[in-house]
């Protein structure tokens, strides 16, 4: 969990990522992650109330399957603060649309616009099938380049994958490919977008993106640590 909150923008917004739903009654590395997103969900409606929104960067369920979207789609509709979804590499886009299916847009990605009392948050869709590495294609660089030319504000993208090398091996060879074309379209509009916010290598990372500074913070069930 990633509160992010600036004087200056005068907002609270809380980054969840890779909460990895699964089976009730299964654990994952010997941790419950219904139970630990729960947990975290708990301690944001208790303590960081005054927040605006709740985004999810990914990794919603750990196998894809429809059962932990409709139980996720239980948890949001009785939450107290506004959440917001995009999906990750151990997601299935289509059993995600089965249960969310209004958050598709005209390509059929999970991409949408978020208003915030200070700007916006777009969030991405970096899942490609049969990979756990991150894609961009042109449909979803050009949905994102006419986003950004009809919005006149400042802008906080979010998405599941890395977008820079960690030195990390096994995590670089399942980055964001397609690194090339968002680079493209941040450097054009590098003057709105303020911060970049990804999940996916369960690893707290900071750092910068076409000069855009970005951050990751670990998952709500298990984290990892650079070899």
């Amino acid at each position: 969990m990633a509160p992010f909150f600036s004087k200056d923008y005068k907002m609270k917004i809380i980054q969840i990522t890779d909460i990895h739903l699964t089976t009730e009654g299964k654990s994952i590395l010997g941790r419950d992650p219904n139970l630990n997103f729960q947990n975290v969900l708990n301690h944001i409606n208790e303590n960081q109330y005054d927040a605006e929104v709740i985004i999810i960067t990914g990794d919603l369920s750990d196998w894809g399957e429809t059962s932990d979207y409709l139980r996720l789609k239980n948890i949001i509709e009785k939450n107290k603060i506004p959440i917001h979804l995009c999906i990750g590499n151990h997601d299935d886009r289509a059993n995600f649309l089965s249960v969310f299916p209004t958050l598709s847009d005209k390509n059929g990605f999970i991409q949408k616009v978020v208003k915030l009392s200070k700007g916006s948050a777009i969030l991405l869709d970096t899942w490609g099938p049969e990979t756990h590495a991150g894609h961009f294609c042109m449909n979803r660089k050009d949905w994102l380049r006419e986003t950004l030319s009809t919005v006149d504000e400042d802008i906080f993208l979010f998405l599941h994958h890395n977008i820079v090398d960690t030195k990390i091996k096994p995590v670089d060879q399942i980055k964001l490919l397609d690194t090339s074309l968002l680079r493209e379209v941040c450097n054009e509009f590098k003057d709105k977008i303020r911060f970049i916010f990804h999940g996916h290598c369960h690893l707290i990372l900071n750092g910068s993106f076409s000069g855009i500074p970005f951050y990751s913070p670990r998952g709500t069930n298990h984290a990892a640590w650079p070899a």
